[in-house]
């Protein structure tokens, strides 16, 4: 019995290529040892794992093409949530809002990179929109009670006699 030469060794040029031995096809005595195995189910033949290849590449673009769509779904979702461009210190409660100047096209937007506290606390977190309007209603709150207090400091009275033809 002779040894076995590929044929793409046996046919080489300088730089010879490899022929993807064993499943190539270019070796009898591999192509019943494939065989056999084959028909025993030991190993699965070229057009299942073809097959499988195939069904697992268009599985990985559905997850590719459902992680795309998520991803701008949260975009979509983070505008509707954040107050653009607002951030909050959560030690010392500075407030700081942040935003880009494009001194070429005169455009203005929300700076959405992590900012670092100037007080030197730490990093600052967003802003959402009900903490911006909760706030907002307590500092409202604030200023009505501290209107209350200034008008009783100055002892404001409504006026008791009204002009003629008015009712006080």
């Amino acid at each position: 019995m002779s040894e076995f030469t590929c044929k793409a060794i046996w046919n080489a040029t300088p730089d010879p290529q490899d022929c993807g031995w064993p499943a190539c096809g270019c070796d009898p005595y591999a192509n019943k040892v494939i065989s056999a195995l084959e028909e025993s189910g030991s190993i699965v033949g070229r057009a299942e794992h073809d097959r499988r290849i195939t069904e697992l590449l268009e599985a990985n673009t559905r997850e590719v093409e459902r992680r795309r769509e998520a991803e701008a779904e949260v975009s979509r979702l983070e505008a509707l949530v954040y107050v653009p461009g607002v951030w909050r210190c959560p030690k010392c409660q500075l407030s700081l809002v942040s935003t880009i100047l494009d001194a070429s096209s005169g455009r203005i937007a929300a700076n959405k990179e992590p900012q670092r506290c100037p007080n030197d606390c730490g990093p600052m977190w967003r802003v959402t929109e009900r903490d911006a309007g909760n706030r907002l209603i307590d500092d409202m709150d604030r200023e009505v009670e501290r209107r209350r207090e200034a008008e009783a400091k100055l002892a404001w009275r409504p006026i008791a006699s009204a002009p003629k033809g008015i009712e006080p």
